[in-house]
């Protein structure tokens, strides 16, 4: 249990340390702050990930915006995307980019490209601290079964790995989705993801894919896990057995 908290706290860690957007310039009013005007270099790395930084800072900030307006009409924050057909939210959005393209001197082009960039160190952290998580519940899975059925049997246990592989594999599938779909509300700041955003997660469109991985991750679990316990039958049955002194 102690191992899983552990784990769990620096999952966590390694995901927000990457791709997030500054907290400190959120706000509902519309409002550009903490950004100064010089022209980016986009052959620049260091000026590409600001402008990607900002692109998608407008978008939070937009989502912001049209959340806090759509309580004006209705009495609570949320859904402002729909309010007046878009244009709420569309018209803050243009106002945000159109202050990035003259205060960096670049177009509206190379804004919408830079706010579908994704971060490949905070995709890699969500996947890599699943699979971590995903391969510890595929082990313990293992050992129960292997407890659960007697070792004699070995077609039956095999059998009952077999479809728990299927079926572990298909709820892991589903708790990725999850756990990257709360990992992104973490790293925008905000639970509304809205459809675009939550389309540009990029492990919702490989299910298929990642079906099969984690059968393969769970049976080569299994193969390990079984041959510790093997192992450990072994020497438990070595040690078990009467020791014969021999007196010359």
């Amino acid at each position: 249990m102690r191992l899983r908290r552990r784990l769990s706290s620096w999952c966590l860690l390694l995901v927000c340390a990457s791709g997030c957007l500054p907290r400190e310039r959120f706000n509902k009013n519309c409002e550009w702050t903490g950004d100064s005007a010089f022209h980016l270099d986009l052959q620049n790395p260091r000026d590409q990930q600001h402008l990607i930084q900002d692109a998608q800072l407008v978008d939070e900030l937009t989502t912001r915006y049209a959340d806090f307006k759509h309580k004006e009409p209705f009495g609570y924050e949320g859904h402002g995307g729909l309010l007046q057909h878009g244009k709420v939210a569309n018209d803050c959005l243009a106002k945000l980019d159109g202050i990035i393209e003259t205060s960096h001197r670049v177009t509206h082009e190379q804004i919408l490209d830079a706010r579908v960039r994704r971060d490949w160190r905070f995709d890699a952290a969500v996947v890599l601290s699943f699979a971590a998580v995903y391969a510890l519940g595929a082990i313990w899975t293992c050992g129960w079964l292997a407890n659960y059925f007697s070792r004699d049997a070995r077609r039956v246990l095999a059998a009952a790995t077999a479809l728990s592989a299927v079926v572990v594999s298909g709820a892991g599938v589903q708790l990725l989705g999850l756990w990257a779909t709360t990992a992104e509300m973490l790293r925008i700041g905000n639970d509304h993801l809205g459809p675009r955003r939550g389309a540009s997660i990029p492990w919702t469109h490989h299910f298929g894919q990642l079906f099969v991985g984690g059968i393969l991750v769970f049976l080569v679990a299994a193969l390990l896990r079984y041959r510790v316990l093997s192992d450990d039958a072994e020497t438990s049955t070595e040690d078990s057995r009467p020791h014969t002194i021999l007196l010359r």
